[in-house]
């Protein structure tokens, strides 16, 4: 009966622990997310397996898990040198059709895998990939020239994305003077604009439940 309680305990628990820490499918996690999911997993199932092991010699390292887990996400949601750190950046593997050999030997990513990858989105020659840009979470976004415009977040939460920039081909002032015209005052008051190859925007400011 103890293991049973103590069992049910951890379960409520650990469901409380990764809803708290936001809905993400596992394919989603990011490095850290994964490695905090692992390490609560493995916390929990200690004290449900050994009763000689007080109950709260599992539950202390859980929240404390937990607590950095939101420090860290939070550290993240503010800062791009901090996300870049934890998170990584995405990166361009195939571009106008030409696979880019010195990021896959950068992100230690097979030739095998990509191919299989673009394949999984619908696309057998690879000169039918206008980009193929592997996320911070290994998933691989492939676009292809049938399909619609490539889109760059260049702002976003107040923040100018300088990667994204140089690889959309456009300017600082370009960007200000189009969020400027949606009334914007300057990047900190932009939610989220995102540049799109075919040359259109989209464009949320701070405090608006509908786009402009």
């Amino acid at each position: 009966m103890i293991t049973f309680f103590r069992t049910i305990i951890l379960y409520v628990l650990v469901i409380i622990v990764m809803r708290l820490m936001g809905k993400r499918q596992i394919g989603q996690l990011q490095p850290y997310e994964l490695v905090v999911t692992i390490m609560i997993s493995d916390l929990a199932s200690i004290p449900m397996q050994n009763t000689g092991i007080p109950l709260i010699s599992g539950i202390i390292p859980i929240i404390t898990i937990l607590m950095m887990q939101i420090f860290i996400s939070l550290v993240v949601l503010k800062s791009n040198k901090a996300r870049k750190a934890v998170c990584g950046t995405a990166v361009m593997m195939i571009k106008d059709g030409k696979i880019i050999e010195e990021n896959l030997k950068k992100e230690i990513f097979s030739l095998s895998d990509l191919l299989e990858s673009a394949r999984i989105e619908g696309y057998i020659d690879v000169s039918e990939i206008r980009e193929a840009i592997l996320e911070t979470n290994g998933q691989l976004s492939v676009y292809g020239y049938d399909k619609m415009p490539v889109p760059f977040n260049v702002i976003m939460d107040g923040n100018y994305i300088e990667e994204n920039i140089k690889s959309a081909g456009i300017t600082k002032d370009r960007i200000q003077d189009i969020v400027s015209k949606k009334g914007a005052k300057d990047e900190s008051s932009v939610l989220l604009c995102r540049y799109f190859s075919d040359g259109k925007w989209y464009i949320q400011l701070k405090g608006e439940l509908k786009t402009i």
